[in-house]
């Protein structure tokens, strides 16, 4: 007689927000009762698959394989599931392919709720036939059913899943567009959690740090969504990562959106939506948390192309700048010994890329002293009766961005909202400019129409950008920057901050790239004082690329 050895499969399709397990709680019990009872003393081995789908075809489902693999290698000969369609729920003639072998080996099914599928009765066999089918035909009649309401609401400017944080959905009555009455949920602000956003925004515009205001939060016990739902990091500390993709949504101004995918379709992020026939389209809501000027200088500063205006410590000349960067693609970020003044030359800037990974320092007396150098020398050289095509682009450019920065308030607020949203329009402009290279069919009319509508708002926003700088000409002071003789006399450089160094560094360059030395040691002479810095650094000029 063959020793039976019995075995429990619980699936759950998705997972609760807080955990929950009621459902596989019940089959876990009635399987392990059901199993002792048939075979009293036996050891019953569990399987579980958690927010596993059973229909959705390549869903990948650990513990389902390996009890696919213990069946096979005869460990197990009854297996007891709550309904056959915790198994499976794909068509039936892919699951029998797999199921029927197995039978046919003296596997027995046992359903807590549908009955028992022997091996040797064609019958239960017809009988297991009909239930997987009718456990298919119900996914896929619902599967259809919840993407056509969605669609529906979809087109009715109703918002689908959980509300972003910020705002909260209220049931309302729509129209379709081709006119049909249709119930959506509308986004709404939410006060509590809106009133935290816009302390988050008023934070970073005036230069606080993301990771800072969320410390802030997490010391005043501002609650995360988790913990005023009650998920299952309830008590998690508020993270960065969230709260920069909070800031990122263009929704909080009431403007609609467009999830940004990684290749797991997880989303990273959201951008702002021009297409608003593209499917999608996530729908704005009735009113903004903020304004959309407040919204696109935020863009501006998150993107680094505003720079924030309080700073906790004074930075290095090239810190910070995003104008500074090592040959492996890393940043390079000042290392200084402020605490210590006899080892101020041992400041330095070092590549950030993790440890073990990539190693490249160099003297930041030495790259600041370079880069004043090489600046000095280029406005020392300009003849404008004699002035090279190379020359005359940077001087444009610098001249462009002399006169950004000395613009009056309201002019520099324009312009960091519209070059923020130039931004993001292009950067949409290319994704779906590289995705109409590759689709076909409908997907490639719709895409069509998308690049034309964001290439559209490309255009208008350039041309806006050119007004906002045709406002702001300003001439460069190139008399006061200017020394005849570099270093023995006092220069405007000698007596400027830190602060207007850098400002005036960022006018002239774009790029700096650092590489590694080919050994180490090398100290500059005097025949020579750049060359160790000139074997390594390579210096990209303004309007020059």
């Amino acid at each position: 007689m063959i020793t039976a050895r019995p075995a429990a499969y619980v699936r759950q399709s998705s997972a609760r927000a807080n955990k929950s397990e009621a459902s596989p709680a019940t089959q876990r019990t009635a399987t392990t009762e059901r199993a002792n009872h048939d075979h009293p003393g036996a050891t019953v081995r569990m399987f579980e698959d958690i927010d596993r789908s059973g229909y959705q075809v390549g869903v990948v489902r650990e513990a389902y394989d390996q009890m696919v693999a213990a069946i096979k290698a005869g460990e197990i000969t009854h297996l007891y599931v709550f309904y056959v369609s915790r198994l499976t729920r794909q068509d039936p003639r892919i699951a029998l392919a797999e199921w029927l072998p197995l039978l046919a080996g003296g596997l027995t099914i046992v359903s807590i709720t549908e009955g028992t599928f022997g091996p040797d009765n064609t019958m239960d066999l017809i009988h297991l036939l009909l239930r997987m089918d009718a456990a298919h035909n119900e996914s896929k009649n619902k599967s259809a059913a919840i993407k056509a309401a969605k669609a529906l609401a979809h087109a009715a400017g109703g918002h689908l899943g959980n509300p972003p944080f910020g705002f909260r959905t209220v049931e309302r009555m729509a129209q379709t567009p081709a006119g049909e009455p249709v119930a959506i949920r509308a986004l709404v602000i939410e006060p509590t959690e809106a009133r935290a956003l816009r302390v988050a925004v008023r934070a970073v515009l005036l230069g606080f740090a993301v990771h800072a205001v969320c410390r802030y939060f997490d010391r005043r016990g501002i609650r995360t969504r988790g913990a005023t739902v009650g998920r299952s990091r309830a008590s998690g500390a508020w993270s960065d990562r969230n709260l920069h993709k909070r800031l990122r949504d263009p929704r909080i101004a009431g403007l609609p959106a467009v999830a940004i995918l990684d290749d797991r379709d997880n989303i990273t992020g959201y951008r702002t939506a021009y297409d608003l026939e593209d499917a999608r389209v996530l729908p704005p809501p009735a009113e903004p948390i903020i304004t959309t000027e407040e919204f696109w200088r935020l863009q501006a500063i998150l993107t680094g192309t505003a720079r924030s205006i309080q700073s906790a410590d004074e930075p290095a000349l090239l810190s910070g700048l995003g104008i500074l960067w090592c040959e492996c693609g890393y940043r390079m970020k000042a290392r200084r010994f402020v605490a210590n003044a006899t080892l101020a030359n041992r400041d330095a800037y070092m590549c950030t890329a993790p440890a073990g990974r990539h190693s490249n320092t160099i003297s930041l007396t030495a790259l600041d002293g370079w880069v004043r150098m090489r600046i000095d020398r280029l406005l020392n050289s300009i003849d404008p009766a004699d002035e090279d095509q190379t020359t005359a682009s940077i001087l444009a450019e610098a001249t462009r961005r002399y006169g950004a920065a000395t613009a009056t308030p309201e002019t520099a607020v324009q312009r960091a909202a519209v070059s923020a949203e130039l931004a993001d329009a292009t950067a949409a402009l290319d994704q779906q400019s590289e995705a109409l290279g590759t689709a076909t069919g409908a997907a490639a009319a719709a895409l069509t129409r998308a690049v034309t509508v964001t290439g559209a708002r490309v255009d208008a926003l350039t041309a806006r950008l050119a007004e906002l700088d045709d406002q702001a000409t300003a001439k460069l002071p190139l008399d006061l920057w200017t020394s005849s003789a570099y270093g023995d006399e006092p220069a405007w450089w000698d007596g400027a901050t830190v602060g207007e160094r850098r400002d005036f560094v960022t006018l002239f360059v774009d790029r700096i790239t650092v590489r590694r030395a080919a050994s180490k040691g090398g100290r500059p002479t005097k025949a020579d004082p750049w060359g160790t810095v000139n074997a390594r650094v390579t210096l990209d000029w303004a309007g020059t690329t």
